[in-house]
């Protein structure tokens, strides 16, 4: 709870992709963390180690809330965010709730197949395939989620629009002769309003 406070206020001065990394990493070192401290386990002189060097027991404890500040800390609030900010306005709604669907269908799966993975690959191997996952979220990141800080709704929708379909500013422009007959078509893009120049005999759509 006290890292989802944090992010918020840090959601107001820090840019999205950078939060998300850093908090990515977070995760990353707490699951490596704890898979070393859960192979170190298997050996019996660890136990006497732990025993001469006791602040080698807070390990696990401290790794376990990296993992949760990370998450709560930057993962989750980016990721929400990133969903309500890059989806086209006429499907935000829709695409929201099929993120969140997917997310929990993810969910649902890492929580049925990890006692198999755990059987297989042992604790420490499970903790360790995660940091190796979540090292590969932090690059796709880095290289594939957009930066969305600074920017309003409408400048995002504009960015993406431009990509889509080229300048905004565009017009297609119908050239006609004085008998009406139609002599050249200029076409950039289709937009829906029609200005007509009755100098040139020039229809604008802009």
């Amino acid at each position: 709870m006290l890292a989802s406070i944090i992010s918020t206020i840090l959601a107001i001065f820090v840019p999205r992709r950078p939060l998300y990394i850093s908090c990515c990493l977070v995760v990353v070192t707490g699951s490596f963390l704890l898979g070393l401290s859960a192979y170190l386990n298997l050996y019996e002189w660890y136990s006497g180690f732990q025993e001469d060097y006791p602040f080698t027991q807070w390990f696990p404890l401290v790794a376990i809330l990296s993992m949760y500040t990370g998450f709560s800390g930057g993962m989750t609030p980016v990721a929400f965010a990133l969903s309500g900010e890059l989806l086209p306005s006429n499907l935000r709604a829709i695409g929201t709730g099929l993120l969140s669907a997917i997310g929990f269908i993810s969910l649902f799966f890492t929580s049925k197949f990890t006692p198999s993975l755990e059987e297989s690959m042992g604790l420490y191997g499970l903790f360790w395939l995660f940091s190796v996952l979540g090292i590969l979220v932090a690059i796709f990141a880095y290289f594939c989620i957009p930066e969305t800080f600074g920017l309003t709704l409408e400048d995002i929708e504009d960015h993406y629009r431009n990509l889509c379909y080229g300048n905004e500013n565009a017009t297609a422009q119908i050239l006609v002769d004085d008998d009406n007959n139609i002599k050249s078509i200029e076409l950039s893009m289709d937009l829906s309003l029609i200005h007509i120049s009755e100098p040139t005999r020039r229809y604008a759509i802009s």
